[in-house]
């Protein structure tokens, strides 16, 4: 049941599309009167079969008042499907008036109002336009602003939309050879097509190119039926596949069902409100069809209108909000919507599919194929809105990617304040390179533990192109240069690109499983039986030839790993959405073990007087030295990443007891065991933590 309204307070809605329906949705919820006024006679369906791009944010927003999700399939659903099931719930029909195309908007005493064809009035506290954008209600909002501030609506807003494309979207009957299931991108230089094979063998298709220049309204060029006929009969040679047997566009286009030829226009509107009257949708922001973004914006863009109107209706102690805390709420909704993140996103893909750029045509064909599109995509969706007075649905806090509002596409933290801050460790690896020290075979050993951890970052699903994936070009470089040098640098590029961000989902931590399960017999192969044999017996002749070849210990601790992973079956396709701590056990059972050792080494070494810190009773001062020397990377290190940690609330021990701890650590196992140890339990953190604002239990 929806709750008594303030019958005072009213919002009139203009458009019954999908983003004026979910708005009246929203508002009959949070206990605010409405009235939604749509042009068309006789219903609110459209005309034409037309087709939605869906999202997991809009599963997070189309639900019934039992929590059910009102679309199971994911990228799509057809038009007056969706229209005629938000239309359902809404409980009071009457509020939803057909045929009243609104002509003017005017204030009368303070207060909106609507004026429609046939001469009809409707006075409420707001208007919203989701009229679309040949938008009415955008219109009159500049005709009153220029009224009552003349020359203050930017010249760009004026001509706001823009079209450098124009493409051909149809549906088609079954074509033999398009299964279920399929979805294909067909890119071409400056042209692309688009395809998906729904259940019962219909196509869904897409012909988008270039335009011979760029368009501006309102000269944007508008097509007709004979303009549509031309440009697919130009196209009907075009090949969509030709693996099997050949697939033609032609073959779609002898099984057409419906199809239109329309300019893709685009464009951010600059002001979206004035005075008691906002825009939202397409009305003020258009992005074009093939991105499938347009529906997630105007219902995110409701939703976010909707929480903001119920936190002013319930700050107003029951009375009328004034106008002045009308436009301020109005104001603080186009502020936090504003920014045109998801059209960034929308050029961007249509840059890449449209291989306009040379540098997109050397990805495309080199590195697409081996890049997964999952994490690109919930990048766009990862700080969908959500509305705040109802129940989080229960799916929303089951999969492995939380909803984050802080985080996603647009809100990336910069990698140059980072590498600013990681300063320090690239100048240790100058200084390092600069002095050229010859390291000793106990600083050799000593330094054994940072291979394990360069191994399994290298091999963590969130590196992809990332410099941090190639241990063995680190490992090579520690052969010609000093390990320190090598070691800070590494140090540096991993903190400079492995922001607490790129963990948002919880298979990005995840080592490649094969690498995981095969780390400790590496270790003890390839380090530890070597360390403790040099160490233990050094004047045998087994020792004598690991000392020789101990500066390309660390190749081939990497090849051994790289040659055991490739024997051992690989599960990460499947762990990674249903087992994403799999790789813990492994991790586990190759750290600690190897902090151990470590350790033995470190105290050995130390008590026969050829280690580099003296006993903490004896000498304390010199081993707080030994930190602000040669461990100094490890340490900046480790403080930043847990900086990271603790910002994000992932952690909650105070900077004094990190500290004091790491301090302590080192002077009683030594930098290397306790390295291992902070390492790990970043990575405890991580598999089992959520950052503060991610959206994980329910309200």
């Amino acid at each position: 049941a929806v709750p008594q309204q303030m019958a005072s307070f009213r919002v009139i809605i203009v458009g019954g599309g999908i983003g004026g329906l979910t708005l009246a949705n929203c508002l009959q919820h949070a206990n605010i009167d409405f009235v939604l006024l749509e042009s068309r006679r006789r219903s609110i369906e459209p005309p034409a079969a037309q087709i939605l791009g869906t999202s997991p944010t809009k599963f997070a927003l189309f639900r019934d008042v039992t929590g059910k999700y009102l679309y199971e399939t994911y990228l799509y659903a057809l038009r007056p499907a969706v229209l005629k099931t938000l239309y359902k719930y809404i409980h009071d029909k009457d509020k939803v008036l057909a045929n009243k195309r609104v002509r003017n908007n005017e204030y009368e005493e303070l207060k909106p109002v609507v004026t429609c064809e046939h001469g009809s009035k409707y006075s409420g506290d707001i208007v919203v336009g989701c009229d679309g954008v040949h938008s009415v209600v955008r219109k009159n909002m500049w005709r009153i602003k220029d009224w009552q501030e003349p020359g203050k609506i930017p010249s760009s807003d004026k001509d706001f939309l823009t079209a450098k494309w124009r493409g051909l979207y149809g549906i088609s009957g079954p074509v033999k050879g398009l299964e279920t299931g399929n979805v294909q991108i067909v890119a071409g230089r400056d042209a692309a097509c688009y395809w998906f094979v729904l259940k019962n063998g219909t196509v869904i298709w897409s012909l988008i190119e270039k335009l011979d220049k760029k368009y501006h309204l309102p000269n944007i060029p508008r097509y007709a039926d004979e303009d549509k006929k031309v440009f697919a009969e130009s196209k009907l040679d075009k090949i969509l596949v030709s693996d099997k047997e050949e697939i033609k566009f032609g073959d779609l286009w002898k099984n057409l069902e419906l199809a239109v030829l329309v300019p893709l226009e685009e464009g951010v509107l600059r002001g979206w409100t004035y005075g008691q009257i906002v825009c939202v949708g397409d009305s003020v922001h258009k992005v074009t069809p093939e991105s499938g973004l347009g529906t997630t914006l105007v219902t995110e863009s409701v939703a976010s209108l909707a929480n903001h109107l119920k936190r002013l209706v319930d700050n107003s102690s029951g009375k009328i909000p004034n106008p002045t805390d009308i436009e301020a709420c109005l104001k603080s909704f186009e502020a936090h919507r504003r920014p045109p993140n998801a059209l960034g996103a929308d050029r961007s893909e249509r840059l890449f599919f449209t291989l306009a750029t040379r540098t997109t045509r050397i990805i495309f064909k080199y590195l697409a194929p081996i890049v997964g599109g999952e994490s690109a995509q919930s990048e766009k969706y990862i700080a969908a809105e959500r509305i705040e007075f109802l129940p989080i649905p229960p799916r929303s806090l089951t999969r492995t990617m939380a909803f984050n509002p802080t985080q996603g596409y647009g809100k990336k933290e910069f990698r140059k304040p980072r590498a600013v801050l990681a300063l320090p460790l690239l100048l240790l690896a100058a200084n390092a390179w600069r002095t050229k020290e010859e390291p000793t075979l106990v600083s050799q050993i000593l330094n054994l533990p940072m291979y394990p951890i360069l191994m399994m970052e290298g091999s963590r699903r969130a590196y992809l192109l990332n410099p941090i994936l190639w241990p063995l070009l680190f490992s090579t470089m520690s052969y010609f240069l000093e390990v320190t040098t090598v070691t800070s640098l590494w140090f540096f590029l991993h903190y400079s690109w492995s922001p607490i961000e790129l963990f948002g989902a919880l298979d990005q931590r995840l080592l490649q499983i094969n690498y995981a399960k095969t780390l400790l017999p590496t270790i003890i192969l390839g380090a530890i039986i070597p360390a403790l044999t040099v160490t233990a017996y050094p004047e045998a002749e087994l020792s004598k030839n690991l000392q020789v070849i101990w500066p390309v210990l660390p190749i081939f601790l990497v090849i051994l790993h790289r040659l055991f992973a490739s024997l051992v079956q690989d599960s990460t396709p499947f762990d990674r959405f249903y087992r994403v701590k799999a790789d813990l056990p492994s991790i586990r059972r190759a750290v600690i073990p190897a902090a151990f050792v470590t350790m033995i080494l470190f105290q050995y070494l130390r008590f026969t007087g050829t280690g580099p810190i003296a006993s903490p009773l004896q000498d304390i001062p010199r081993a707080l030295g030994g930190i602000l020397g040669s461990e100094l990377g490890s340490f900046i290190w480790m403080v930043l990443l847990f900086k990271d940690l603790k910002n994000a609330r992932m952690i909650e021990t105070s900077w004094f007891i990190l500290l004091a701890g790491y301090v302590a650590s080192v002077i009683v196992i030594g930098s290397g065991a306790t390295l291992l140890a902070a390492w790990l339990w970043r990575e405890e953190t991580l598999a089992t933590k959520r950052h503060w604002a991610a959206v994980t239990k329910a309200e």
